[in-house]
C-alpha cells in the first residue's frame, strides 16, 4: 500500500463517519502520529522476545572497524531509537585471520571505576565492556553521544545493531514511495490508528467549531 492509497482509505472511513473535512495535511499529520504510537508499541511489546523484535524489520547492523570510538550521533546512526547490542572481534596475531564477534558488556560510567579496580570485572578481549557518554560540546554545536569500547587491546572490528524509526514517506513529493519495514496487517493498524487519532481530535474541537468545519 502506497501513501497516498492510505490517505483515500482514510477518507474513506471519515466519510464513513461523516466526517469528510479533513484535508490533506491534517490526514498526513494523523498518519504520521499513528506509525510512531505503533513503532513504540510494538518496540515495547518485543523488548523481551528477540524473535519478535527481528520481525519488525526496522534493526540496523552496522560493521567498522573504526577503532575503539562509536559516534553514536552520525549520520549513519540517524533515526536511532533503541541500541540493542554491540559487539566486537580481533584478528589472530598468528594468521591474521578475523575471530569471532563477542557480545560486549554495557557498564554505567558510575560504575566504571569499581569495575576496573576488580581484578574479575576488568575488561579484557574475552570480556570487553562499553560505556556510554557525552563528549566536551562546544556552544552551538549539536549534542553528541558516544560509545566507548574498553578491551585490552583495540579489535579490529564491531558491530552495533539497534532499532530506527520508520522513514516517514514524502506524500506530497513521492505518492508512492512504500512504509519501510511495516507489512500490510500492520499498515491497516496504523490507518484505523489515524482515524480515531483524527476523531478524537474531532471530539474535542468546540461544537462552534465543528460547525464551521462542516459548512466549508
Amino acid at each position: 500500500m502506497t501513501w497516498m492509497e492510505a490517505h483515500d482509505r482514510i477518507t474513506f472511513f471519515l466519510s464513513q463517519e461523516g466526517r469528510p473535512w479533513y484535508n490533506q495535511e491534517e490526514i498526513d499529520m494523523a498518519l504520521q502520529q499513528a506509525q510512531r504510537d505503533w513503532l513504540r508499541q510494538e518496540l515495547s511489546a518485543a523488548e523481551s522476545n528477540g524473535e519478535s523484535r527481528e520481525s519488525l524489520g526496522l534493526i540496523t547492523r552496522i560493521v567498522t572497524g573504526e577503532g575503539t570510538v562509536i559516534d553514536m550521533s552520525a549520520d549513519k546512526f540517524k533515526g536511532l531509537v533503541r541500541l540493542l547490542s554491540i559487539e566486537c572481534r580481533w584478528k589472530d596475531p598468528q594468521t591474521g585471520s578475523a575471530g569471532t564477534f563477542v557480545a560486549v558488556r554495557p557498564v554505567s560510567r558510575d560504575a566504571l571505576a569499581r569495575t576496573m579496580r576488580n581484578p574479575f570485572g576488568r575488561a579484557t578481549d574475552a570480556q570487553p565492556l562499553y560505556v556510554m557518554g557525552q563528549p566536551n560540546v562546544q556552544p552551538g554545536s549539536e549534542p553528541a553521544l558516544q560509545v566507548t569500547l574498553l578491551s585490552e587491546s583495540p579489535p579490529s572490528s564491531w558491530r552495533v545493531s539497534f532499532v530506527v524509526e520508520p522513514a516517514q514517506p514524502d506524500g506530497a513529493n513521492k505518492p508512492d514511495d512504500l512504509w519501510t519495514g511495516v507489512g500490510p496487517l500492520q499498515q491497516q493498524q496504523i490507518i484505523q490508528r489515524a482515524v480515531q487519532w483524527l476523531m478524537h481530535q474531532q471530539d474535542n474541537t468546540p461544537a462552534w467549531q465543528r460547525q464551521a468545519q462542516t459548512q466549508t
